[in-house]
């Protein structure tokens, strides 16, 4: 139904719809002379007076912005115009309430653009149009001397603003390196893993000292553990309910898909003004690089927000800070020392030393006399052992000799052997014996073998 306003403003401009001719184009529609020059303001209505004198511009009026006697009752208190002077005299405007009519006076005389109604195209009523004038006089275009608005309801449209977090996470756990050994005076050694060793002897090597190493590196880090939580806002900034149909989020350049947690199943209702929020939370296998793009999609449209993915230090350290604990049996339990991370390049660290010495006089049996001793870093249970053996000789000996004689006889012995025949026949250069039997001449002949020992 056509409210009281809309029909007196739709009968002034029928009325001079037989007399009145197109004077401008406008985006919309054309608009007729209204049936007054100067039309008075009517309930439901603001007056512009004077326009905006900044021409290119856009100038944003308010009720709270108007005059008194601009403003006609009842003007809703959130109600907002822009307007924007052109350089050819016309103007642009969009507001946020739907425009029934406006009327542009200019000179003697107003032009009414009618959005509610006009013959033979009925346009709903609009929130923005551009190129409205005042008619046209003598010498062209009359300038516009003020306007009046009359709206109807606020505008209705959907419009929701998306945004979101992307916290990420990570450990990282600092690595180290020990090594302990121990070095003696004389550097002697026994045994197949070259023990260290100290031998004490009276009147001849009485004392001698050693010293412990502790040597800890700094081996860099690993990191893991890699997290990404976050939130995401949905706001609804417009004037309609919006019907959420889904929500995707992708993470990185890769895209990996997200759960949002938003506490409610899809379509769901999103009544103008309020706002949902969601949760995620995503382990990933490293530092990925990208955006965190999400896409809301409603009945209407679809909306996206994203968040830079921004690794910064990581949120726990481990093993960045250790403790050097040393334990023996000459020096009991030891604290060497503290090593930070922060302090060390990869292969730096610390070398601790401390030794004693060992005298003869504080001995009483041979021994051996190991030391164990065992350096540990406390928070990683890395550690390293080193062992010293030490001897002791009294110079108070008991010396027995015998002297036991002993030879070995060796036999020696000549051999020969040879071979003699009845004849003696010999053959060849080293004359071996030789028989020959012929018949009916030498037909038989005896050897005999000798051996002489």
């Amino acid at each position: 139904m056509m409210s009281p306003r809309s029909r007196w403003f739709t009968a002034i401009v029928v009325a001079m719809l037989v007399l009145s001719t197109v004077t401008a184009m406008a985006a919309v529609i054309n608009p007729v002379l209204c049936d007054e020059g100067n039309p008075p303001l009517i309930p439901g209505g603001i007056r512009i007076d004077p326009p905006p004198a900044v021409i290119g511009a856009w100038v944003t009026y308010t009720k709270a912005d108007l005059a008194a006697g601009d403003v006609a009752e009842p003007v809703p208190d959130d109600f907002w115009i822009k307007i924007k002077m052109n350089p050819d005299k016309g103007f642009d405007w969009e507001s946020n309430y739907y425009m029934e009519g406006v009327v542009v006076k200019g000179g003697p005389v107003a032009n009414c653009y009618n959005y509610y109604e006009y013959p033979g195209a009925p346009w709903a009523p609009i929130s923005s149009d551009t190129n409205l004038y005042a008619p046209i006089g003598p010498s062209g275009y009359y300038g516009v001397s003020h306007i009046d608005f009359y709206f109807g309801g606020p505008v209705v449209y959907e419009e929701l603003v998306v945004t979101k977090t992307a916290e990420t996470s990570y450990v990282r756990t600092h690595n180290w390196l020990i090594d302990k050994w121990v070095e003696t005076e004389k550097g002697d050694t026994i045994g197949e893993e070259n023990t260290p060793k100290i031998w004490l002897l009276e009147g001849y090597a009485e004392s001698e000292c050693a010293t412990w190493y502790v040597d800890v590196d700094y081996d860099g880090y690993v990191d893991s553990d890699f997290a990404i939580c976050g939130t995401v806002t949905v706001e609804n900034i417009g004037t309609a309910d919006a019907v959420i149909t889904g929500v995707e989020d992708l993470l990185g350049d890769d895209e990996i898909p997200v759960t949002v947690d938003f506490g409610v199943s899809f379509p769901y209702t999103l009544e103008a003004g309020d706002t949902l929020e969601g949760t995620y939370c995503e382990d990933v296998d490293s530092k990925i690089e990208g955006k965190n793009w999400v896409t809301v999609t409603t009945e209407e449209s679809s909306y996206q927000g994203f968040a830079n993915l921004t690794w910064a230090a990581p949120d726990e350290q481990v093993d960045d800070v250790v403790t050097i604990k040393d334990v023996s049996d000459l020096f009991f339990t030891q604290t060497l020392g503290m090593l930070n991370a922060a302090d060390y390049e990869v292969g730096e660290g610390e070398l601790f030393e401390y030794g004693t010495c060992f005298d003869w006089a504080d001995y009483s049996t041979p021994g051996p006399h190991l030391y164990n001793n065992t350096a540990t870093i406390v928070e990683t249970g890395q550690s390293d052992s080193a062992v010293l053996d030490v001897n002791w000789r009294h110079e108070d000996l008991a010396v027995d000799k015998t002297a036991e004689t002993s030879y070995a006889r060796t036999h020696n012995w000549l051999i020969d052997k040879w071979v003699e025949t009845e004849k003696g026949d010999t053959i060849g250069e080293e004359n071996t014996p030789k028989i020959w039997l012929l018949e009916g001449y030498a037909e038989s002949e005896c050897p005999t073998w000798y051996v002489d020992v």
